[in-house]
């Protein structure tokens, strides 16, 4: 029998986190003049929430694909170009649940045109460990740009078009809900949640359906599955409860998949007729033995791998992401940490706290923090490298048992939230979990001293920033200029990169504010909020930056919303979004 190879959560960090940022390709395909028109919003569940032009599109590495699909008035072929949706959606950082082996197979973009056309797609469909399909937002067709008001979802493989979207206006990501296993019979498969009739149905109900066989090929063998359409079994259970005034409504909908020991999200439109077409079976038999005992299979044809099969099947959950009601989540730019150093954390505005340090005894003072990409998760450190995490935040390893010729001035986090650098005052650099090295400057005399360390919005690369402004790449990280030939009243003490990648901010004690690359000023500290500047909090929409002081006062700057100062009067040494 076969089984299905559970995803190493390392796998989704190199194929999913990823992010291509606006930095286009030295190998790409030039872009034809006159790129459609617009912008769209990628939102919801995602730690980096964006409002993207199409140009801005255009900047991503860009693939070329031919599509053949059936349509009302016959079969059409168009070639597409564009961006791999993988890549955009890597980008804006999707937040995971917690708790699950295949987290990225929880999630769910849903997609909203200019006309109101909607589409979900399950993430499992576009994610390299699943269904690995290269879906483009693209933006020239045939030779000629696309005359639309935004990207068109342009879907090789699909059978029919129902799918292809033109002027996308939103996409909102967010997490299917799994209810918990009930006690059942292998055989009986619960269909829940939207739809008009919620059942139980029995091994003997599913056996009277038609069965379709598909052949099945995976890890270089073949196999023959047979059992009723997807959209026969939710059909049984009454159909989908549509909502009203939704264009195209059906293909909003999800399914989970549930196990007691798998699962993952099918958008339903994938097997629809009016959506793509696809075969998508609950199979009741391989090569002609029957599943009876161990449950039923979903299984989709066509797709490489068994990245969307899941066995003994015991839910079909059906969900109606609406994307007027996702909360966004992540790293929002609705407050920031300010920390002591005795690693006290206070948070201002909206920031959350998951703990700190309070009633802890130090061996070395707390002098950085950083945010992982996962909801409410951040970590601390202390100059003699000791690390302390909270939230989800994981504990990948610490330099507080060795001799360092340097104290630890800063940490930074790959974009997974699976690693981790520390930076010493001479240049030392120091990986942990995930985070690639890629060189430092320990062997190297200084001018001055290191003061902070930022990751590239790839993860491929960082920059170590020095007090004199001196700014040294690294990696992936492009060298956009530096400060450090300049004469500065007061020393840097901070910088932070823009999400592109392309720019980053670099902040003087004096509140003092340097744009470099495609970093856009949006203002210093001056007067008596100038005292003591010691962090420089980017945006994570991009929208400005806020400014914190060692007296817990924190200015906003650009469009961001200003802060109430907290009560604290602790002296703050760092702060984190």
């Amino acid at each position: 029998m076969r089984t299905r190879t559970t995803f190493i959560v390392a796998a989704l960090v190199a194929a999913v986190l990823a992010p291509a940022g606006f930095s286009g390709s030295a190998g790409a395909a030039p872009v034809a003049p006159g790129l459609p028109t617009g912008s769209f919003t990628i939102a919801g569940s995602v730690s980096r929430p964006v409002t993207m032009t199409v140009g801005e599109l255009a900047q991503f590495p860009t693939r070329e694909a031919t599509a053949t699909y059936g349509s009302a008035k016959g079969p059409r072929t168009h070639t597409y170009r564009g961006a791999l949706l993988s890549d955009v959606m890597a980008y804006a950082r999707p937040v995971l649940p917690t708790g699950t082996p295949n987290p990225q197979l929880r999630l769910v973009a849903t997609f909203v045109a200019a006309d109101g056309y909607q589409l979900s797609l399950g993430w499992g469909e576009f994610d390299a460990t699943a269904g690995n399909r290269p879906i483009l937002l693209a933006y020239w067709m045939d030779g000629r740009p696309l005359n639309t008001e935004g990207p068109r979802l342009a879907l090789p493989g699909d059978d029919r078009g129902g799918r292809y979207i033109d002027s996308i206006r939103t996409i909102t990501v967010s997490q299917q809900s799994f209810p918990s296993p009930p006690s059942s019979q292998n055989g009986d498969l619960i269909v829940s949640g939207a739809v008009k009739q919620p059942m139980t149905l029995h091994w003997n109900d599913l056996d009277f359906m038609p069965k379709h066989p598909v052949d099945l090929a995976s890890n270089g063998s073949t196999r023959k599955e047979s059992g009723p359409y997807l959209s026969e079994v939710i059909a049984k259970a009454g159909g989908l409860t549509i909502p009203d005034g939704v264009t195209n409504g059906m293909l909003r909908f999800v399914v989970a998949a549930i196990s007691k020991t798998d699962e993952a999200v099918v958008d339903y439109g994938k097997g629809d007729p009016e959506g793509a077409g696809t075969e998508i079976i609950v199979s009741m038999s391989e090569d002609g033995q029957s599943l009876q005992s161990t449950g039923e299979r979903l299984v989709i044809a066509g797709e490489p791998g068994v990245g969307h099969d899941v066995g003994s099947l015991h839910t079909l959950n059906v969900g109606n992401p609406d994307p007027s009601n996702v909360v966004p989540a992540g790293l929002a730019d609705d407050g920031v940490r300010v920390v002591t150093a005795g690693g006290i954390i206070t948070s201002e505005g909206g920031a959350s706290s998951r703990g700190d340090l309070s009633g802890k005894t130090l061996k070395e003072p707390i002098v950085a923090a950083d945010t992982a990409t996962i909801p409410d998760s951040y970590w601390l450190v202390a100059s003699d490298g000791g690390v302390f995490n909270f939230g989800g935040a994981p504990f990948l390893g610490s330099l507080g048992d060795l001799k360092l010729n340097k104290p630890i001035v800063d940490i930074t986090a790959t974009q997974s939230g699976k690693g981790y650098w520390l930076a010493a005052s001479d240049g030392g650099v120091f990986a942990f979990g995930d985070a690639g090295f890629s060189g430092s400057l320990g062997s190297i005399k200084l001018n001055q001293p290191i003061v902070d360390i930022v990751a590239t919005p790839t993860g491929n690369g960082y920059w170590l920033v020095a007090s004199d402004g001196g700014v040294f790449a690294f990696g992936d990280a492009p060298f956009n200029g530096s400060m450090g030939g300049a004469k500065l009243a007061q020393p840097v003490v901070s910088a932070a990169a823009t999400p592109s990648g392309k720019g980053y901010w670099l902040l003087a004690a004096d509140g003092g504010v340097f744009a470099l690359g495609d970093a856009s000023y949006s203002g210093r500290d001056d007067g008596s909020s100038a005292k003591d500047a010691l962090k420089i909090v980017p945006s994570a929409a991009g929208a400005g930056y806020r400014i914190v002081h060692s007296d817990a006062t924190v200015t906003s700057h650009g469009s961001l919303p200003a802060l109430s100062k907290t009560s604290s009067t602790a002296k703050v040494v760092t702060a984190t979004a």
